[in-house]
């Protein structure tokens, strides 16, 4: 019986019902008129009255206490068994290719180990991983520890999900993916977003209101990963410490990604990662430690910081001039830039940065009459129709937006 609800709790079936169904669905089993089901239960010297629900992984136990309260473990064990003697190596190679840089990797690494092997407790930081290209093989490395874990024990969520407090993620996961996350507010909307999110990764309890419930605090095991294709995807504080950061630069790798999962659906990779995972030596990783230092945490900082890639991003998303047009370059763009008073600007590389976040690609060496002999050119739309194009012809095409107009 389950007293906050007022319902019982069918170990069967899981699911909750109203005495009278209890009745009905167990009546046939008891065909004097001596008891119904459920006295038959409230007399039964291993019946039990539980207080409430609670996700504990630490146990497979159904039946725990918490605070003194008898609560029903609602955590469901996943059937997936280590094996070592399944081939892992391209798993291994996946995970160097994303991140080749070798202490970087090792943490990373370390990060789900220890999360593995301690299935219920906490690591006091979350995982930003970045990368320019789009279907690397992030969310690929995550496809494995979800196998591990079990679907219902590690989710995959967006990034407005994880702000909403009454989604069960934030207290029934063991790890949990923000997928494709991306703050596409000013700074201080940034800033209060990553906020939110530095609560719910660090602490061991979190306040949630679900649908027709009351606010309540609960506890939380829950491990966050986040996955994002942009460099200032979020506003982190100078010397934030509760996130581990890394920007990748690989290029996607087809052939690989395509062995990767054939391992996955067809030669059970994941039980050997499992195997490999719950034998990797974690003794010296620190879970209530701080986020190893990265420069690529300085370098979001720093980009999320820059009203230069806001106000790119906005005229480019209104397709307002000049962002309403295929081709710009960065001289150009530049010393266009300084003119408007609420952008700092000073330097081409920010330039280039700004046109980078919005997916521009860029050509150098393109001989733009007006502007230069030896200009880069941005592609910022409609790129099929340019991308295979040569320095030269791209240079023969492009017509100068800023020069045209302090002619004028």
């Amino acid at each position: 019986y389950m007293m906050k609800q007022k319902k019982y709790y069918d170990l069967e079936d899981k699911e909750m019902y109203d005495a009278e169904a209890i009745d009905v669905k167990y009546a046939k089993f008891f065909l004097n008129d001596k008891y119904t089901p459920l006295k038959h239960w409230k007399l039964h010297p291993d019946s039990r009255v539980c207080v409430d629900f609670t996700y504990k992984p630490v146990t497979e136990s159904r039946f725990v206490t918490v605070d003194k309260k008898l609560m029903i473990n609602v955590y469901e064990k996943n059937s997936l068994e280590p094996d070592s003697k399944v081939d892992t190596d391209i798993y291994w190679a996946l995970v160097k290719h994303v991140i080749p840089h070798d202490d970087c990797r090792k943490h990373f690494l370390d990060w789900n180990a220890w999360i593995i092997q301690n299935k219920g407790k906490k690591v006091r930081h979350g995982i930003i991983l970045q990368s320019d290209e789009f279907q690397l093989g992030k969310g690929s490395l995550y496809d494995v520890n979800r196998d591990i874990l079990g679907r219902v024990n590690a989710k995959k969520i967006e990034l407005e999900q994880a702000l909403d407090k009454g989604k069960g993620y934030l207290v029934n996961s063991i790890m949990c993916l923000i997928d494709e996350a991306k703050s596409t507010g000013k700074w201080e909307e940034k800033q209060k977003l990553i906020n939110t999110l530095k609560i719910i990764i660090t602490e061991g309890s979190v306040g949630i209101r679900q649908l027709y419930k009351e606010y309540s605090e609960a506890d939380t095991c829950t491990n966050y990963w986040i996955n994002t294709n942009h460099r200032d995807a979020f506003a982190l504080p100078p010397n934030e410490v509760r996130y581990w950061v890394y920007f990748s630069e690989a290029k996607r790798n087809e052939a690989m990604l395509t062995e990767y999962h054939n391992a996955r659906f067809n030669h059970n990779l994941a039980s050997g990662v499992y195997a490999e995972m719950l034998d990797r030596d974690v003794s010296k990783f620190n879970p209530n430690g701080v986020a190893p230092h990265t420069i690529y945490r300085d370098m979001m900082t720093k980009l999320a910081d820059k009203p230069v890639n806001d106000f790119v991003r906005d005229n480019f998303e209104q397709k307002v001039f000049p962002f309403d047009r295929d081709l710009v370059t960065t001289v150009e763009l530049l010393d266009w830039l300084k003119k408007k008073p609420r952008v700092r600007v000073s330097r081409e590389n920010d330039v280039a940065t700004a046109l980078k976040q919005i997916g521009g690609i860029k050509k150098r060496g393109c001989q733009v009459n007006g502007v230069g002999d030896n200009v880069t050119i941005w592609i910022i739309n409609n790129h099929e129709i340019y991308k295979n194009l040569t320095a030269s012809e791209l240079g023969k095409r492009y017509i100068g937006f800023w020069t045209e107009t302090r002619a004028d």
